[in-house]
């Protein structure tokens, strides 16, 4: 779709490693300055039965916020039989709206991957603000 609007994006591709040596996954540009963008991603049928996204705990319980991005998106995911995805975003939310939602968010234990998340609604996601980003980045 970025490629389509002709946005110009940095992407870090897929990352394999520790959490310290992540990088940012992802940079859109607005006015010539690279905004640092998260994205959220769920399996469609996820997000419709709990109406939420998990996000990691660790950046919340040990106060690293300039590890959470300027502005998160969810985005959903359809998985077709022939092996292609389709995915649909639901929304953004700017890290200043972001970070306190967070600290009201309770921890909760991933029985599937042995580590604590926060999960949070997804109606604290705004898809004006989504397609306005979309909207406003830069071109390439």
């Amino acid at each position: 779709m970025l490629d389509e609007r002709r946005i110009r994006y940095e992407s870090a591709g897929t990352y394999v490693g520790t959490v310290e040596g992540a990088p940012l996954d992802f940079g859109m540009w607005f006015k010539g300055a690279r905004k640092n963008i998260g994205i959220r991603s769920r399996d469609v049928s996820e997000l419709r039965r709990w109406k939420e996204v998990p996000y990691p705990d660790d950046r919340v319980r040990t106060h690293e916020y300039n590890r959470i991005e300027d502005y998160t998106v969810i985005a959903g995911i359809v998985f077709e039989e022939d092996g292609s995805a389709k995915v649909r975003l639901y929304g953004a939310i700017e890290k200043e709206r972001f970070i306190p939602v967070l600290n009201e968010t309770y921890r909760e234990l991933s029985r599937n991957q042995q580590e604590y998340f926060r999960p949070v609604a997804l109606r604290h996601f705004n898809y004006s603000l989504m397609r306005r980003l979309l909207e406003t980045a830069d071109k390439a």
